[in-house]
This record gives structure tokens, C-alpha cells and sequence, in this order.
């Protein structure tokens, strides 16, 4: 039924997310390109980003934490508050 109740489109979802720029001291960026798992921007370059979660500590932490799962390495130093340098991952 065109229109009815239940073609009724839902609201979309908002969520809070993080993003982290990774800057080499030469001024290079990291870029990253996403996965074809998640819902959204498949497949497209950008900045390592990922949704807060409950028990978050902060949107810092869940930078770092995103950092650490996007690169690999064991320790994001230079990870803060917002707009903070990072100077090395």
C-alpha cells in the first residue's frame, strides 16, 4: 500500500562519532579507506572515525581506541582532548 502506514520511513539514526586526523611531522596525513562492512561511506577515503559507545570514557579515549584498531600500534601517543596535535601514533 503506496504511502500507507507501513511504508512509513523511519526516522534516521543518529549517533555520536569520533574522528582522529593523523599527522606526520612533514605535514602528511593518514588517511584511511573504510571498510565495506560498515553502514556507511563504504569504500571511501577519509579520517579514522568511530562511534562513542556506553561506558565510553571520553570522545579522546574513543579517538585513541579507534586509532590503535585503525593502525595497529600499541599505544596512540599525543591522543587528547579535542583538537589536540598528535604529534606521533
Amino acid at each position: 500500500m503506496a504511502g500507507g502506514a507501513d511504508s512509513a520511513e523511519l526516522p534516521p539514526r543518529r549517533r555520536h562519532v569520533t574522528t582522529a586526523f593523523v599527522q606526520r611531522s612533514d605535514g602528511a596525513v593518514l588517511l584511511v579507506k573504510r571498510s565495506g562492512r560498515v553502514g556507511t561511506y563504504q569504500h571511501q577515503w577519509g579520517a579514522i572515525s568511530g562511534g562513542l559507545e556506553e561506558g565510553d570514557e571520553s570522545a579522546a579515549s574513543r579517538a585513541e581506541q579507534e586509532v590503535r584498531t585503525a593502525t595497529g600500534a600499541g599505544s596512540a601517543q599525543g591522543c587528547g582532548s579535542p583538537g589536540e596535535q598528535i604529534n606521533q601514533v
